[in-house]
Order: structure tokens, then sequence, then C-alpha cells
């Protein structure tokens, strides 16, 4: 890998990390959050991002399964589709302002959000963060990585979104229902 892309790939990660921790450390310090809904799903989802990021470096140096293209072009894609992610999580966040959290909860005066993002999608933050996941993955030019990062991260969130839909359900009632049935999850019209 040439110097400027490794630049370009690590510094991404290095930003997202700390853009990822720069979310957690705020919301450890708000107040009155029932976190018991939040460390069900934590249980499945931070194994499952562990071992994407196991598989995925591991991947990329089985040489019989390397993806047939060019290391440079694999990089930019990667870079891309990461970037992709990132920006439609952090407009995801900025969408729900101050209703955003990393903890799994609802707030006393929180609305449901159906702009920006939210009104094509149900959980356009983990959409994107799933898209800069496939994006890293892509940069190990596997196909093992390609497929296993990506997927073991959807399983975590897939368990994730189950939990905060009941949580939703049981705040919102009948409105979030209605809500879940004219938006898909991840992928608008599609899933």
């Amino acid at each position: 890998m040439d110097f400027p892309f490794l630049i370009l790939y690590f510094g991404t990660l290095f930003l997202w990390v700390i853009f990822e921790l720069y979310l957690v450390l705020r919301d450890s310090r708000k107040k009155n959050i029932d976190t018991s809904a939040e460390a069900k799903s934590s249980r499945m989802l931070m194994p499952c991002i562990f071992s994407a990021v196991f598989f995925a470096y591991f991947s990329e140096h089985l040489t019989w399964w390397q993806l047939p293209i060019a290391k440079h072009t694999l990089l930019v894609i990667s870079f891309v589709v990461m970037w992709m992610g990132l920006l439609m999580r952090m407009w995801s966040i900025r969408t729900l302002r101050e209703f955003f959290c990393t903890v799994i909860s609802v707030q006393e005066d929180q609305p449901i959000i159906m702009t920006g993002p939210y009104k094509y999608i149900r959980h356009p933050s983990y959409a994107g963060a799933l898209f800069a996941f496939l994006g890293a993955a892509i940069a190990t030019g596997s196909w093992i990585g390609l497929i296993l990062a990506p997927s073991i991260v959807f399983i975590g969130y897939h368990h994730r979104m189950n939990i905060e839909e009941q949580v939703l359900i049981s705040y919102f009632d009948q409105e979030y229902i209605d809500y879940m049935e004219d938006t898909k999850r991840l992928i608008p019209k599609v899933y």
C-alpha cells in the first residue's frame, strides 16, 4: 500500500473511532437514562464489531480469496464508501439533534423524527455505520473480508434494531407502528 493511501485509509478509520468515542463519552454524562435495553444490545453488537474487524484484518492475508481488482482502485473505492457511510451517520445524528443517543433510550419530550434521512429509512445512522464497515472491508481486497465483516456487523445491528424498535413501540405505541409500516429499516423500499 502506498503511503498516501495508508494515510487516507487509516486517517479515516482514526477519525471514525474518535467520532464514535466522542458520542459515547458525551452520552455517558447524560442523566436519567435507562440502560437496560442498551445492555442487551451491547452484548451482541460489540462482539460482532470486534469479530468483523478481526475477520477483515486477517482475510487480507488470504491471497487465494483476493478480489481481482488493483489495490489502488480498492482503496479509492473503500475510502469513498467509508466516507459516504460516515456522512450518512453524521447527517442522521444531526437530524435527531439532542434526541440522538448512543444508548437505546427515549427522552421525555422526544417526537418521532420523520425528516432528513428518517423520511426514507428508520435507522439511517446504522445504515451509515454498516456502509462505513463495508468500505473498510473493501480495502482488505478479500472476498471473505468483504462478505464476512459487514455481515457480522449487520447481525449485531439487526439485534440492536429489534431491541430499539421495541423500546420505541412501548413509548410511542401506534404512532411508531404506523411509521414502521411506512418506512423500511435500512434500505428505502427494500429492507
